[in-house]
């Protein structure tokens, strides 16, 4: 299953073994440059997460085996540079391949986010591998155009996904009362801090227990109070799906003035206090901040677990909660309160308007607007000016 097998023959005899013009120019043996290119790619394989490095895994073995379905009319998928670098005619073959390779695998069934991902992950970890880009990046083309597209898909074809709302953890509450003991006062911080600071169950535990990271995973020290401007708590939170480079953890606000049966602030503070009585003692910083009744580092699939166990107690199908629920809920709720859209992007911390994928319409904000647009007397500016033709396309997004 390697990448052996993809690539083409050298088309000079001798070439394989000589070092590159990079190496050459800094004085590199061969063994210099395998010692080298070792070093990068442990550093690569460090700098990722265990549940990146598997993602990797499974979109190299998706890539193999489109290798496998395509030999028949692709038997070279990849073509290396030449001796002075890339060719344009070689960069238009291996985007072809791409771009074949992506309608592979939505044929297959895969989500279109699936699809970007697998590509994008294959693409990077192919060319940390080779030490050369697949493609020349500005005579990119088709493409560029195919991955916007596959994005625009998105929100078109993804699966059902019910936000975990402030109103459903009232109602939860009101049906099991207190939450009580360290177990109890652990689920309750979970759906609570998930929904208010919009966090993903991956954000908030490992994977495992085994591969808890007090440098990736929230910790007991990442939660400080505050009390300027006014009372409230900040958590340390790591985003998902950041590159190594940017990976470091980011300051969530958490109010103290928010309702104690849906307060992050108030759950994270009731479950502390609850662990620290059993304990008989202060906790240590390093500790995971969300544990489960095994006193290990509750992972991101109880989480998911919970979340549905909780959806299941307030009447909602627990078949469209996932992991993404409690940040679904919380983008929902900023956005029938008329949250800006600058403040929720940043408060969500997404990187751009992906925050739309996460707002589901609400009733009520619809109405209002309804209603309000019927009273409105306002004219256009096409009404008024008999020369001013309004652009077909306002904004358009690249």
């Amino acid at each position: 299953g390697g990448l052996a097998a993809v690539l083409p023959r050298a088309p000079r005899a001798g070439r394989r073994g000589r070092r590159p013009r990079w190496a050459t120019a800094l004085g590199l043996t061969p063994d210099g440059v395998d010692e080298l290119l070792q070093e990068i790619e442990q550093l690569i394989a460090e700098g990722h997460a265990p549940s990146t490095r598997r993602a990797v895994a499974t979109a190299r073995r998706s890539w193999d085996a489109f290798v496998d379905a395509v030999a028949g009319e692709r038997p070279d998928p990849i073509w290396e540079p030449g001796e002075y670098g890339m060719s344009l005619r070689s960069s238009l073959h291996n985007e072809i391949t791409l771009m074949m390779y992506a309608a592979w695998l939505v044929r297959l069934g895969l989500q279109a986010s699936t699809a970007s991902t697998y590509l994008s992950l294959t693409r990077v970890s192919m060319e940390a591998e080779l030490g050369w880009k697949l493609t020349l990046r500005d005579q990119e083309t088709r493409l560029p155009r195919m991955m916007r597209a596959l994005r625009r898909m998105f929100s078109c074809i993804r699966r059902r996904r019910i936000g975990w709302r402030a109103h459903h953890q009232r109602t939860l509450r009101q049906r099991l009362g207190p939450a009580q003991g360290v177990v109890a006062t652990t689920q309750d911080a979970v759906l609570c801090t998930a929904r208010e600071g919009m966090a993903r169950c991956c954000e908030l535990g490992p994977a495992r227990a085994l591969d808890f990271d007090p440098a990736a995973h929230p910790t007991v020290g990442d939660v400080r109070i505050e009390s300027t401007p006014e009372t409230h708590m900040v958590l340390m939170l790591l985003p998902a799906k950041k590159p190594p480079g940017r990976r470091h953890k980011v300051p969530v606000p958490l109010s103290a003035a928010v309702d104690a049966d849906v307060g992050a602030y108030a759950a994270l503070q009731r479950m502390l206090a609850a662990r620290r009585a059993v304990a008989g003692r202060e906790l240590r910083s390093d500790e995971p901040l969300f544990v489960g009744p095994d006193g290990q580092a509750l992972t991101s699939g109880q989480m998911v677990g919970l979340f549905k166990a909780a959806a299941r107690c307030v009447g909602l199908p627990d078949g469209d909660v996932a992991g993404h629920s409690g940040r679904i809920g919380g983008a929902t709720d900023h956005f029938a309160a008329e949250t800006p859209p600058a403040v929720l992007q940043i408060c969500g911390r997404w990187d751009s308007d992906l925050w739309q994928g996460y707002t589901r319409q609400c009733i009520e904000q619809t109405l209002r607007y309804a209603v309000a647009a019927s009273a409105c007397t306002d004219v256009s500016l096409e009404e008024t000016y008999e020369d001013y033709v309004q652009p077909a396309a306002v904004a358009r997004l690249r």
